[in-house]
């Protein structure tokens, strides 16, 4: 858009495009590293005086039209776990877990825990019972952050940990093992 002025004219072009020779040509915003900081870091796609974010497989692009949210599969049913498995949303996918097989003596007790009975003699120098917890590690830790999680479990990626806490309540069990994860 020029405008004359007294001598001469004065141009300046909209947003989305600067000044070139005297014409207005797109501002490529991906190009030139704004993206960076426009599109959080995810895929910037140039458009005529603008530009889109794209986010990567597993999220969706957020009402600012910049930032990328999880999907999470398990709650909107878009995923391909069996009926017998449990669905387990983590940042950018899901992954389908098995139901819980109880190793003998052990016999599950409920969805998450393996009990092995005092009555058993095969369990008297067991732990009593077994939980099983499946923790998403992949944004950030959600417990105290004074305490930490030892070097134990299973790691996997995507970042998973599965955890085996023995229960000292059961009887012939003089201990207890606790883990908490570090902020």
């Amino acid at each position: 858009v020029c405008i004359n002025t007294a001598g001469g004219y004065t141009c300046s072009c909209t947003e989305g495009y600067w000044l070139v020779g005297g014409q207005c040509q797109d501002i490529d915003e991906c190009r030139y590293g704004y993206c960076q900081q426009l599109c959080a870091n995810h895929n910037c796609v140039n458009t005529p005086g603008s530009f889109q974010c794209h986010c990567p497989g597993g999220y969706y692009i957020y009402e600012d039209g910049r930032s990328c949210e999880d999907i999470n599969e398990c709650e909107t049913g878009n995923n391909t776990c069996r009926t017998a498995q449990v669905c387990f949303n983590f940042q950018g996918g899901y992954t389908c877990l098995d139901p819980l097989k109880c190793d003998p003596p052990y016999v599950e007790l409920s969805d998450n825990q393996c009990m092995c009975s005092a009555e058993n003699p095969a369990c008297r120098d067991r732990p009593f019972t077994i939980l099983y917890r499946h923790m998403d590690l992949s944004s950030g830790p959600r417990c105290s952050p004074s305490r930490h999680i030892p070097d134990a479990g299973h790691h996997s990626d995507p970042p998973e940990l599965f955890l085996y806490l023995p229960d000292s309540k059961g009887p012939g069990n003089d201990w207890d093992e606790s883990f908490y994860m570090e902020g």
